[in-house]
């Protein structure tokens, strides 16, 4: 009994405690789809991005923010988790989705100026009905760089 009590406190403070952890990361909001998000904004982030990682949670992606709109290439070196990225217009318009193969090195080039681009784990989009067309209401400037700040302090 006092084993099954235990075993039943461990569960659900390990339960609080896992819930709790997404709480305080930074998200966007996709109609009913929460997408909690990493920031590159530096040039040594951006370059960087997702590579040398072999996963990434179903719910997060990272977000690449531009000083100004322009035409935006990426391309998957040294990247092993298959990708789709959005690229994302000032006003938060969805100008393109494309998928992307680990390792592959053609670029992916938005073709129109974008201030953002969105990568998430391939399929995300599709999953949650996401497409070109579509408006993502972005946090201001102001708590993205916050955002920024607190995820490189830790």
């Amino acid at each position: 009994m006092k084993r099954d009590l235990l075993f039943t406190v461990f569960i659900l403070l390990a339960f609080i405690f896992l819930t709790g952890c997404n709480t305080n990361l930074p998200y966007i909001q996709f109609n009913d789809a929460r997408l909690y998000i990493e920031i590159a904004l530096t040039d040594s982030e951006r370059a960087t991005g997702l590579m040398y990682r072999s996963s990434m949670p179903e719910d997060h992606g990272m977000l690449f923010i531009f000083e100004e709109e322009r035409v935006l290439n990426f391309w998957m070196k040294n990247t092993e988790i298959p990708l789709s990225i959005a690229y994302i217009r000032e006003n938060g318009l969805i100008i393109g989705i494309y998928d992307m193969n680990p390792f592959d090195e053609t670029t992916v080039s938005s073709i129109y100026p974008c201030k953002y681009a969105l990568e998430v784990n391939k399929g995300w989009f599709a999953k949650h009905n996401i497409k070109p067309g579509d408006v993502v209401k972005l946090p201001s400037m102001e708590q993205l760089l916050e955002w920024h700040k607190e995820q490189n302090s830790k």
